[in-house]
């Protein structure tokens, strides 16, 4: 077997974002994926339980976010972790309760593909490798970092993602990260998903 060991002058295609139209998590080129929701149906009929209605009085249905997922990761590990956190998330809209580390390694897992999947719904910066990572070892890679928080607003399905860059520069050759927080009714998610590799430290100012 003949490895070619010369990188020289190509990136790391792992730590680029994934093109347009492929899957975030499985990158299979070969696989036709299809516009997901990104809210899950049973997160959907919750909404309506708690009164979400469309803002459009001419319109019933409302228009939810989606974003190109393939069959297999949507009907595989995405389906199961689904039906793992819908147990665990829907008490937590009613009152408040503690979950143990099982629990809360299924919601931080259910977090960050949240993230990514928001991430992926206009131009994708996420490294590719993150998505990645939770399709093969069914976990967050290693430096992110998922908080949870209980959560009181009139949006129940509010979502900021923000990029974290190097001081005084916006440019995407520097993104440093990015910092995806959302709520779901009760409960509100912070994602901070890192480009590079180091500990989290405080800038100098």
């Amino acid at each position: 077997m003949d490895i070619d060991t010369n990188l020289e002058g190509q990136a790391h295609t792992n730590w680029m974002a994934p093109p347009p139209g492929r899957c975030p998590f499985c990158q299979d080129p070969h696989a036709q994926p299809t516009d997901e929701d990104i809210y899950p149906k049973w997160l959907v009929g919750e909404m309506k339980r708690h009164g979400v209605r469309s803002s459009d009085p001419h319109r019933r249905r409302i228009n939810w976010p989606t974003t190109p997922v393939c069959q297999h990761c949507n009907n595989t590990w995405m389906s199961t972790l689904e039906n793992d956190v819908k147990d665990i998330l829907v008490p937590m809209f009613f009152h408040v309760r503690s979950l143990d580390e099982h629990a809360q390694g299924r919601r931080a897992l259910w977090a960050a593909k949240m993230a990514i999947l928001f991430d992926a719904i206009g131009s994708s910066i996420v490294p590719h490798g993150a998505g990645q990572g939770l399709e093969v070892f069914r976990q967050p890679h290693h430096g992110m970092r998922v908080w949870i928080a209980a959560y009181h607003d009139v949006n129940p399905l509010a979502v900021v993602s923000r990029p974290i860059c190097m001081p005084g520069n916006d440019s995407s050759d520097d993104f440093l990260g990015l910092c995806v927080t959302f709520s779901v009714v009760k409960v509100a998610f912070q994602v901070l998903i890192p480009f590079l590799d180091g500990d989290l430290a405080p800038l100098d100012e």
